[in-house]
């Protein structure tokens, strides 16, 4: 199953810098984690150790020495660096559709990393 995402990038007003992107995500490997809010839980020394556990009907993982649960939002679309990646394909590209991956770097920043059509290749 591929992960590689869409995004249909449009300008409504010519005259503008700004652009508007509609992103279809395959839900693969780009969901956006955030550190649990609602969580009491002390994890074990096993869930510690697995780096994983249970609680209050959601996973949590370690991530970045955090224990995080996921938002089920693509991070194209929900963090700042995934905005940054779309903009620079919208300024390197124009109107247009587009296929990029998603990549997380660490620390919360996420890489737009552009995969070239057959055309371009």
């Amino acid at each position: 199953m591929s992960s590689t995402h869409q995004v249909v990038i449009t300008q409504p007003d010519p005259e503008s810098d700004d652009f508007e992107f509609a992103v279809t995500c395959p839900s693969i490997n780009c969901s956006l984690w955030m550190r649990c809010k609602d969580c009491s839980h002390e994890p074990t020394e096993q869930e510690t150790a697995a780096s994983e556990y249970f609680a209050h009907d959601v996973d949590h993982s370690l991530i970045d020495g955090e224990w995080m649960t996921d938002t089920e939002q693509c991070a194209a679309n929900a963090t700042e660096s995934g905005a940054d990646g779309l903009s620079d394909l919208a300024h390197q590209f124009g109107p247009s559709t587009q296929q990029f991956d998603v990549d997380y770097w660490g620390d919360g920043v996420w890489d737009i990393i552009h995969v070239p059509s057959e055309v371009e290749k």
